[in-house]
């Protein structure tokens, strides 16, 4: 494997990590996202 290649495989892998990143925070600000709902909800049960 040439000097390109091993470059070009770097690149492949940094891109790879970032779209990896990138999906984690979309997941967690879900994930955060459903929690805040959930808590609503349940405040609301126990307000009465």
């Amino acid at each position: 494997m040439n000097e390109a290649e091993k470059a070009s495989k770097i690149k492949d892998y940094q891109n790879k990590i970032i779209s990896l990143k990138q999906k984690c925070k979309e997941t967690t600000a879900s994930l955060k996202g459903e929690i805040r709902i959930e808590k609503q909800k349940i405040k609301r049960n126990f307000a009465d």
